[in-house]
C-alpha cells in the first residue's frame, strides 16, 4: 500500500532528499535542497511511500507565509518544480494524488510550475500550459548551426565582427548590477533594491562553488557590456540568467556567448535549455530561432476563500502593479 506523508521544513531529511532526487530521471537542479534552502528557505515537502517505508516519488512545496496563513508560491530564479520518481515517468493516478492533498491542505496558491504535462480536472484547479525551448546538443556545431534562423546567422556574422572578447567568471553580482542598469525596467515594470536579489546570489554561489555554474562575459575596449549565467547539472545546459547594455544588445554580444558555449558542447550527450520565460513570445520565438524545439510543463494556480477575501487579493495584486 502506498501512503503520502507531509513533511514540515524542519522534517525533511536532506540527505535522503537529495540521494532519492539524484537518483530520479525527473531530477532538475532546481530541487536540490541546497538551491532550495535558498530561494524558497521555508519548503515543505510531500513523499509517497510504500509499505516498507521507502519513498517511491517526492515533492517539494514551495510555501510562503502571510497574515498568518500559509499558501504556495513558486520562487524567483526556479523555473519548475513537481513531481520526482524512481521510474522513468510520472503516473497520471500519482499526479492527481498529489494534487488533491495539495488542493485539500492549502486554500491559496499563487503559482506552482510543475514538470509534468497532462494534468487532472479538478475543482478550483486552474492549469495553464507553459514551454521552453531545448537544443540538443549531441551533434556536430555544424550541423547545430545549419538549424539556425537566418536572421540568427546574420546577427552571429556582426557579432563576430565586432570583435568581442569573452571571458568565463564566478562573480555573479556583476552581471546582477548589468541587469539593474539596463535591462531591469523593462522586464520587470520597475526597479529592484539590489537586497532583492541576495538570496539568488547566495543559491547561485552555491552552484559555483559545486562546480555547477559559469558566468560568461563579453568585454570590449575592457568594459563589460554583457553577460549570461549557464547551470551545468544532469545532462543540461540551462541558460538561466543574462544582461546587457545598449552596445551590448544591439552587438549581439549575449547572442556570441550563446553560440559559443552550444559550439563548445556540441556532439556531446547534452540538452541546452533556454528556460523561457513565462509570458513573454517574442523571446521564444528568438529561443525557437536556434532550432531548439518547444517542451511543456504546466503552470498550476487556485484559490479557495470567500469572496470577500478573493476580491481583497484582487485590489492589492491592482495595487502592486
Amino acid at each position: 500500500m502506498v501512503k503520502i506523508k507531509y513533511l514540515q521544513h524542519q522534517e525533511i531529511d536532506k540527505v535522503a532528499w537529495d540521494v532519492f532526487l539524484s537518483a530520479s530521471p525527473q531530477r532538475f537542479f532546481y530541487a536540490y535542497s541546497f538551491y532550495l534552502d535558498t530561494i524558497s528557505p521555508a519548503w515543505e515537502a510531500i513523499i509517497f511511500f510504500d509499505s516498507n517505508n521507502v519513498w517511491k516519488a517526492i515533492m517539494p512545496i514551495p510555501v510562503r507565509q502571510k497574515l498568518g496563513f500559509k499558501y504556495i508560491s513558486q520562487p524567483y530564479f526556479c523555473q519548475q518544480l513537481g513531481i520526482y520518481t524512481n521510474t522513468e515517468s510520472v503516473d497520471s493516478q500519482l499526479v492527481e494524488e498529489y494534487l488533491k492533498f495539495l488542493l485539500s491542505k492549502f486554500k491559496y496558491c499563487n503559482r506552482y510550475f510543475i514538470n509534468v504535462q497532462t494534468i487532472p480536472d479538478l475543482r478550483d484547479l486552474k492549469v495553464i500550459q507553459c514551454k521552453t525551448h531545448l537544443l540538443d546538443l549531441g551533434q556536430p556545431y555544424q550541423a547545430i548551426f545549419e538549424n539556425y534562423a537566418n536572421d540568427r546567422k546574420q546577427n552571429l556574422r556582426r557579432a563576430k565582427n565586432a570583435n568581442w572578447q569573452i571571458e568565463e567568471s564566478q562573480n555573479i553580482e556583476i552581471l546582477i548590477r548589468l541587469h539593474q542598469q539596463h535591462n531591469e525596467m523593462k522586464v520587470v515594470g520597475n526597479n529592484l533594491p539590489f537586497e532583492r536579489y541576495l538570496p539568488y546570489i547566495e543559491a547561485v554561489n552555491e552552484l559555483i562553488k559545486r562546480n555547477l555554474a559559469t558566468v560568461f562575459y563579453a568585454k570590449k575596449e575592457g568594459k563589460i557590456e554583457a553577460g549570461c549565467l549557464f547551470v551545468f547539472a544532469e545532462n543540461r545546459i540551462i541558460y538561466l540568467f543574462n544582461g546587457a547594455s545598449e552596445i551590448g544588445r544591439k552587438q549581439h554580444a549575449r547572442l556570441i556567448i550563446i553560440d559559443e558555449v552550444i559550439k563548445k558542447y556540441a556532439n556531446q550527450n547534452s540538452i541546452f535549455d533556454f528556460e523561457d520565460p513565462a509570458d513573454a513570445p517574442s523571446v521564444s520565438d528568438y529561443y525557437a530561432s536556434f532550432g531548439a524545439q518547444e517542451a511543456a510543463f504546466v503552470s498550476l494556480s487556485w484559490i479557495k476563500f470567500p469572496k470577500w477575501i478573493q476580491a481583497l487579493i484582487k485590489i492589492r495584486r491592482w495595487f502592486l502593479k
